[in-house]
């Protein structure tokens, strides 16, 4: 469902929940990778209104809007506006996040290769709660990967996600 609202649309597959070290009592940081695209995920979640498993699949989108047309823009929402709106994306799925791109950078680092400047990484943050995406292919100049080139530094974004049933 590819639009100008959705940006992202993946299946997540979590492979690890706290690999390195358990930091706050309600959030896990889930890792694992896309089956269509490989890329890698990371993400904090606050576990105690959404747990994930290691093994479990979720659907995972990013959207400039809550609503399927795009009109109201992640700047543009408020508690009051989900509370009153009816058929919006959020409805498809059992876990809202809305966040803020950060920053795009190299994976080098992240995958001891200093001298690999071909994968990059977008990293968003929910109010503090991060997401990383990274194995991006680097696409051109512009120096973001194609996959999020409509994407800018600041931009809000809506993570949605929900269990894939087996």
């Amino acid at each position: 469902i590819m639009s100008n609202n959705i940006v992202f649309d993946e299946i997540f597959e979590v492979e690890n929940i706290d690999k390195d070290s358990k930091i706050f009592e309600k959030v896990k940081r889930c890792e694992g990778k896309t089956k269509i695209t490989n890329y890698n995920i990371m993400l904090d979640i606050n576990s105690e209104i959404y747990p994930l498993e290691v093994g479990s699949s979720y659907s995972i989108v990013l959207a400039k809007s809550i609503e399927e047309n795009g009109k109201a823009k992640a700047n543009e929402f408020d508690y009051e506006y989900t509370l009153n709106k009816k058929n919006t994306l959020m409805d498809k799925y059992e876990y809202v996040m809305r966040g803020r791109v950060f920053q795009f950078s190299s994976d080098n680092k992240r995958n001891g290769d200093e001298n690999n400047q071909d994968t990059l990484c977008i990293s968003v943050s929910f109010g503090g709660l991060l997401l990383d995406i990274s194995n991006l292919k680097r696409e051109d100049s512009s120096g973001k990967p194609k996959t999020f080139e409509d994407i800018e530094i600041d931009e809000e974004l809506f993570l949605l996600m929900k269990k894939i049933k087996k």
